[in-house]
């Protein structure tokens, strides 16, 4: 049964491409490497799916709370959903607004420790790619500003937005803040590229330095 199954579900996607599989069908694709019994596929499938209607943030520990659920599989399905939540249309990842970048990296706002973030852009304002060049403690962290460039030089950025998480959830630029804001500045203008922003971000919202007039 579960091969039949398997096969009707390859002739839809050639059919009508990805799109035209039902929620369960994706779970199922995901699911099927790791030949899940079909008495407890039903029950594998719905708990997955329960847990994306519930959770904001899907995470490995709350899935392998799913008895049928293998660490493996979990990985799996939080890095499936990673991916679709990281490459929408490019048009969709125009960086416009402390809004647009606040939505790209609000999911780090849950870390335990501060990691620091860096949004390289295009002279479009599109996103290259979004990296984390550093994880600090609960209330610090810091990079040397060859870090954060590193990968935007290669890329040929032309701007970059950093941003990092409070997990205090306290949303105020410290000394430390404001400081490492400003010697990346320094740095971006003899490198060509272009600090244009450096968000403070929690589970709550966000502040930008470059509204409090830290960024010019």
């Amino acid at each position: 049964m579960q091969e039949e199954e398997k096969r009707e579900r390859r002739d839809r996607i050639s059919y009508f491409g990805i799109k035209g599989l039902s929620d369960r069908d994706l779970v199922r694709n995901i699911l099927s490497p790791f030949e899940i019994p079909e008495a407890k596929e039903k029950a594998a499938v719905e708990g997955v799916l329960g847990i994306l209607d519930k959770e904001s943030t899907v995470r490995i520990e709350n899935l392998t709370t799913i008895p049928e659920i293998t660490h493996q599989a979990a990985r799996i399905i939080v890095s499936a959903i990673e991916i679709g939540r990281r490459w929408p249309t490019r048009k969709e990842r125009q960086i416009k607004t402390p809004d647009d970048a606040y939505a790209e990296i609000r999911h780090y706002a849950t870390r335990p420790q501060e990691n620091l973030i860096v949004m390289a852009l295009n002279g479009a304002h599109e996103i290259i790619f979004t990296e984390v060049v550093s994880i600090g403690t609960v209330n610090m962290t810091y990079a040397h500003p060859r870090e954060i460039f590193s990968n935007a030089v290669r890329s040929r950025a032309t701007g970059i937005i950093l941003a990092h998480n409070h997990p205090s959830g306290v949303l105020k630029a410290s000394v430390e803040d404001v400081t490492l804001t400003k010697r990346v500045i320094s740095c971006g203008q003899l490198l060509g590229i272009t600090v244009l922003d450096h968000l403070i971000i929690s589970e709550a919202g966000y502040i930008s330095l470059k509204a409090k007039g830290f960024v010019p």
